[in-house]
């Protein structure tokens, strides 16, 4: 029978999987006298929505011959679970189906190498005070590039970070002591405890490990591992690191996957871990900060800047190249998707310059990183500089791009066009092909491609499209995905720095797509930009918003905002103390253009979904600003816009609209703000109705049939 049980959750992440799988069969544990030791390896699928027959044969396959190799058909199983319901359910259920007095609980985007199990078994056996054992993480098969251990959670942690976002010297500060920190374990030639443990991969007695509890199945993603760390030490014991134990973690494969549900997990999961170890300081902790970060008075004093010297690389398919100022006989080189450095990989060097070796930059994915350097020969660390970096290559492989656009690009240079411009259409065909004739009538500065995204039109709007524009490539939906899924689709196929979503019924300007280009490019600081809006005649549309509040809903659905103080508070929400003539940061400009940086487009997940036809853009913007990222209106890039061409073929707008401002509510101000709106929606039908009895009085007929059609209107409303 199996001694160790090794546990694995996958969630799309079946190609590393079957890598994990294979390199456990060839490097399997051995006991102290040097014989094989029996092991089972069971997987759960956490239901992937991606599901790829190829591979999960693939995975079935290594399974089967694990359970060859090992002389046992239960060493390979395969659980394909019937939800997600987060990483501690499925490693419980694992662990539920296994034999072992051992537990090995591993991520799926792992490598196993020779020694690395056994040692952690020999260590985990010297010292009985050891509750897990972990091993030395590097993010590169040279193991070269160490990756930063995980800080346990604090009250006092949750504030630097806040109050660093309003003072550089203060998390310059934290940097540096995070670096000090990180050496330690990463020079470290001896086993090390270590205040907390990594998720990714740990050793632990099975009967210990049931004592504590296993994983708490509260946390759905993330700090699941650092509410385990506590229970360890709590229990008396301690984690500790084997360095002759190296594993090789590809960071995350399974989160990049599926951005938007990792974030909303992991923001779910950080509450209740500060709600479970510190009650009521960390509930006052979580309002405090939040407000910090979201608060609009203080917007100004939120900033942060690359530390200088800073050197942007600009975007390549080729590894980057760090030149440093001057020849330094040791130097350790950070590398983070975070500008702020509160999590990096490591990798020491010498030298005058720096670049990631073959092997290593086949790890590198399709994403922005950011670099600094210090100087750490004579044992302290002198800051040398920092740089930024648009990675074109995905795991080795370069970004591709079609003949015709490569024509385009005009230089070998410029490998992918700078910016992606995604059309949504839906039966707007002589404005779409307008729409279109304004963006080819242009002479760009930068290059872009053009994506079309039919969303079932019955009027022939894609095929007129690729005849007249053999250029532009060409999405058909079999039926209308509505609004945030089809711009989705049209976004998930930009390869521009940049993705600008445009509606179908406006016209741009000579050079306004330029200039927004240029203020993104110019300002890093901010996360989206979005022109003035025109109608056909030439006068502005007012199109700019704050974002809804609860007293905003109140005062929209009802009476009350026909006089002061919620008339006031309508016209604030509507911005009509703003001309829409000068450009200015606002909180949600118009949605019928809306400009990104493409990466950070799918760090958001882009549109949310739940939000198919309104609300998606307030709530994209809303994101953003709970980043800290600005959006700008800019005035003197204008776009001519027919206002609401799709929408007003739509027959129940005005519901999917209702259904879609009380799912935002509910995201955004949970339980209690669904619950507000449906009272004002309330409000609103029995206003209404009390104006159908009153302008019907003579007429019983009409009554009943408009007060039938509310009704209808209010029960489908209801049924979201």
């Amino acid at each position: 029978m199996a001694e160790l049980s090794v546990l694995i959750v996958n969630y799309n992440s079946w190609r590393e999987c079957v890598q994990a799988i294979a390199t456990l069969r060839e490097f399997g544990p051995t006991r102290p006298d040097g014989s094989a030791m029996p092991f089972e390896v069971i997987v759960v699928d956490n239901l992937s929505p991606d599901q790829p027959p190829r591979l999960i044969e693939a995975v079935k396959r290594e399974l089967e011959l694990l359970c060859e190799q090992q002389g046992d058909d239960k060493a390979g199983v395969l659980i394909m679970h019937t939800e997600n319901g987060g990483y501690s359910k499925g490693m419980n259920l694992a662990m539920s189906h296994s034999r072992g007095e051992r537990i090995l609980v591993s991520n799926p985007d792992v490598l196993f190498s020779d020694g690395l199990i056994s040692g952690l078994l020999r260590h985990l056996e010297s010292d009985p005070k050891i509750g897990i054992a972990v091993p030395k993480g590097f993010w590169d098969t040279d193991h070269a590039g160490h990756l930063p251990p995980n800080t346990l959670p604090t009250i006092g942690d949750a504030w630097l970070e806040v109050f660093g976002v309003y003072s550089s010297r203060l998390r310059h500060w934290r940097v540096n002591r995070l670096v000090k920190q990180w050496q330690k374990v990463w020079l470290a030639d001896k086993p090390l405890t270590l205040p907390m443990m990594s998720g990714c991969l740990f050793l632990v007695d099975r009967d210990y490990f049931e004592s504590i509890g296993k994983f708490d199945e509260r946390y759905p993603l993330y700090y699941e591992d650092a509410d385990l760390s506590v229970k360890i030490l709590k229990s008396g014991r301690t984690i500790s690191q084997e360095p002759d134990s190296r594993l090789v973690h590809f960071v995350n494969r399974s989160g990049m996957s599926d951005l938007e549900t990792m974030w909303a997990r992991h923001a779910e999961s950080r509450e209740k871990y500060y709600r479970k170890w510190y009650p009521r300081i960390g509930t006052l902790t979580l309002s405090a900060t939040k407000w910090l970060l979201q608060c609009k008075w203080l917007e100004n004093f939120r900033k942060i800047h690359p530390r200088k010297p800073h050197i942007d690389l600009g975007r390549s398919s080729s590894p980057p190249v760090l030149q440093l100022p001057r020849s330094c006989e040791r130097y350790l080189v950070l590398m983070s998707l975070d500008l702020r450095f509160f999590l990096a990989a490591g990798i020491y060097g010498s030298g005058d310059s720096w670049t990631p070796s073959k092997k290593a930059f086949e790890s590198f994915v399709h994403a922005n990183f950011f670099f600094c350097v210090f100087d750490v020969s004579n044992g302290k660390q002198e800051f040398l500089g920092s740089w930024r970096y648009y990675c074109m290559s995905h795991l080795g492989v370069p970004i591709p791009m079609l003949e015709s656009e490569k024509a385009v690009a005009g230089s070998p240079e410029a490998d992918v066009p700078v910016l992606s411009v995604v059309v949504l259409s839906w039966n707007t065909q002589q404005l779409t092909l307008a729409c279109l004739a304004a963006l080819y009538a242009e002479d760009p500065e930068y290059t872009r491609e053009i994506i079309v995204v039919d969303n079932g039109s019955d009027d022939g709007s894609a095929d007129a499209i690729e005849e007249q524009f053999p250029a532009v490539r060409v999405l058909r939906n079999s039926d209308n995905r509505l609004y945030a899924e089809g711009n989705n689709q049209g976004a998930a196929m930009a390869r521009g720095e940049f993705v600008v979503t445009l509606n179908s019924d406006t016209e741009v300007r000579e050079g306004a797509l330029d200039k927004l280009v240029d203020y993104l490019k110019k300002h890093d600081d901010y996360g989206a930009v979005a022109p003035r809006l025109s109608d056909p005649d030439g006068s502005v549309q007012h199109a700019c918003q704050r974002f809804p509040t609860l007293l905003t809903a109140l005062c929209f659905d009802s009476w009350f905002g026909s006089f002061w103080p919620g008339s006031y508070l309508v016209n604030r929400y509507n911005m009509r103390d703003f001309d829409h003539l000068e450009s200015r940061d606002v909180d949600q400009p118009p949605g019928a253009v809306c400009m990104l940086r493409t990466k950070e487009w799918r760090e958001l997940g882009g549109f949310d979904e739940q939000l198919a036809l309104f609300y998606n853009d307030v709530d994209l913007c809303k994101r953003l600003a709970q980043k800290q990222r600005k959006i700008r209106y800019l005035a003197e890039a204008e776009v001519m816009h027919h206002r609401g061409a799709s929408t007003r073929n739509f027959a129940k707008m005005l519901v999917i609209w209702h259904k879609n401002r009380l799912a935002y509510y509910r995201k955004h101000y949970g339980a209690f703000g669904g619950l507000w709106v449906r009272m004002c929606v309330r409000l609103r039908i029995w206003e209404e109705w009390w104006r159908i009895g009153r302008r019907n009085k003579k007429d019983p007929g009409r009554k009943k049939a408009e007060r039938d059609h509310l009704r209808a209107s209010q029960r489908e409303l209801w049924s979201s």
